[in-house]
């Protein structure tokens, strides 16, 4: 059930968004803060409107907070278009590198900005299912699951994604407390060992174990205490250190029964 980019974005004509023409993403453009920064490595945050020397009004974590995008200070609605422009750009340069999780936080990060923007949607949709190729690839199925489930929310016309989705589906375990939880620790446990961008792999399983548990009462498990390690206490106190949040992960995971390398 795998495609390639080239069957799930068609040209203009045939009345499909496909991906902008590539650029490098901008690490600023003049006017008021739009209220997020990118670090150097890609990875996006909230920052604070507060003025800086890099002209977005961010922090700067240790060495972080190195391009803060900004957009013209016309309106909200203006700020928010302009910023998922710019996390588009961002994606569609990880994209044609098949940094597929990178290209996906991006993108993600572009419908949270401005979610009537077509491309963002299509653009996730299209990295989702990538990553959701990888995660099958590597026999976890239910993070494979989640993946594909989120592609097709997103662009549930294409016909592959569809596709994609049943079959992942098919083969996945139901949706529990239980297997939720067990996705999110053995999909970021597996970004451990195999992720430069620990940051974007974190959201996304995030992402994904959220979408998992939204019709189910999971507040007091396993599940969602290290949901809240993952993005909130290990996230917020590591903001500034890779290895600090990494290591704040593998501890959270050998807490649980995990053993790594």
């Amino acid at each position: 059930m795998a495609f390639s980019i080239g069957q799930i974005l068609k040209p203009v004509a045939a009345g499909v968004v496909v991906l902008a023409a590539l650029s490098a993403p901008q690490a600023q453009i003049s006017g008021g803060s739009t209220g997020w920064c990118s670090d150097y490595e890609g990875n996006n945050f909230p920052c604070s409107d507060a003025p800086s020397s890099s002209g977005g009004g961010g922090y700067d974590y240790g060495g972080y907070g190195g391009g803060c995008a900004t957009a013209a200070y016309n309106s909200d609605a203006a700020i928010e278009a302009e910023n998922a422009r710019s996390f588009v750009s961002m994606g569609n340069t990880y994209f044609d590198q098949q940094n597929y999780m990178q290209a996906a936080d991006a993108y993600y990060n572009a419908v949270q900005s401005d979610g009537s923007n077509t491309t963002a949607h299509r653009n996730l949709a299209a990295a989702l299912s990538y990553v959701g190729k990888a995660a099958s690839q590597r026999g976890d199925d239910m993070s494979s699951y989640l993946y594909n489930e989120r592609s097709y929310q997103h662009w549930p016309e294409n016909d592959n994604i569809r596709g994609n989705f049943e079959y992942a589906r098919n083969i996945a375990p139901s949706k529990s407390c239980s297997t939720c939880a067990k996705a999110i620790m053995s999909d970021i446990a597996y970004g451990l060992g195999s992720s430069t961008f620990i940051y974007s792999y974190v959201h996304q399983a995030t992402a994904n174990y959220d979408n998992c548990t939204r019709e189910l009462s999971c507040g007091d498990t396993d599940g969602a205490s290290f949901r809240y390690l993952a993005r909130q206490s290990c996230y917020q106190t590591y903001l500034s250190s890779e290895s600090g949040f990494r290591a704040c992960l593998q501890q959270a995971l050998e807490d649980r029964g995990y053993t790594f390398w």
